[in-house]
């Protein structure tokens, strides 16, 4: 590709001609510097475009790049396809605002070629056909967005009919907890219950059981002075040479001797067994 430098003045109208070649297809770039008097005007955060009628009448509408006070135009074959002088020619800078500057360029003398008519002449408006294809681009994005939405939506309610079914199981569980724990603490409030009247009873019992061992071991002290006298009275029998109540007298004294010996025996059992309990 060759290029032609062009400097132009937003206030002047050029006077030189671009000489081009029909059906040249970017070929050719035109280096378009922009001055305002004798600034430099900065094209930067702009949109700069072309604006060029050809000699038959059809439109270009294309987009230039931008470096600076410079835009660059690249000749297509479309701009190229009709010979003869371009009708206009501009730079149109569109500001961030909205402002609109438009710019005159030299005419575009193109040169008949040889071989004319293999590219036909229509209307170019690239930039609109760039845009759109951004607006089709945008609708099927927010088409898209607007499915993926719905889809959101639809898992947002079923998360939200699960979170319910969820919250209704938690609430269920949490009843039966408390009714669990009031259950637990109406049996160990039965625990302690039983457990107190167990002492009580167990008190009791203890204390009849003592009050019984010592009636037993009461007795007992009788029978055993009982049995005292019983052997002196029949010591006093044996004295008197009668046998026969001598010997029933001692058959007597052998059985409560044998009475008062188990009762002895079952003090001590007694005795044993309840100071076991009292240890518990």
């Amino acid at each position: 590709m060759v290029y032609k430098e062009i400097t132009v003045d937003v206030w002047r109208k050029p006077n030189e001609e671009v000489r081009v070649i029909q059906e040249e297809a970017e070929g050719r770039a035109l280096v378009v510097h922009v001055f305002d008097s004798a600034a430099p005007l900065d094209l930067s955060q702009k949109s700069v475009f072309v604006y060029i009628q050809k000699p038959d009448d059809k439109l270009i509408y294309a987009q230039a790049q931008v470096s600076g006070n410079t835009a660059s135009i690249a000749l297509t074959g479309q701009m190229m396809s009709a010979y003869g002088r371009t009708k206009l020619c501009e730079l149109e800078v569109v500001g961030n605002r909205g402002q609109v500057l438009k710019i005159t360029l030299p005419v575009l003398y193109i040169v008949k070629s040889a071989y004319h008519d293999a590219i036909e002449s229509t209307n170019e408006f690239s930039v609109l056909t760039e845009n759109l294809q951004k607006v089709q681009s945008a609708v099927q994005k927010a088409e898209s967005a607007v499915q993926a939405a719905e889809n959101a939506n639809e898992s947002a309610e079923q998360i939200a009919g699960k979170t319910e079914i969820l919250e209704r199981n938690i609430t269920a569980a949490e009843a039966k907890r408390v009714e669990t724990e009031n259950l637990r603490c109406a049996n160990e409030e039965l625990r302690e219950n039983a457990e107190a009247s167990r002492k009580v009873e167990f008190s009791e019992w203890k204390d009849a059981s003592i009050t019984a061992l010592e009636t037993v071991a009461s007795a007992a002290a009788e029978a055993d002075q009982a049995a005292e006298r019983a052997n002196r009275a029949a010591e006093k029998m044996e004295g008197l040479q009668i046998p026969e109540i001598g010997q029933m007298i001692s058959e007597i004294m052998k059985m409560k001797k044998e009475r008062t010996a188990g009762l002895r025996l079952w003090i001590r059992r007694v005795r044993y067994h309840l100071c076991q309990m009292l240890l518990m």
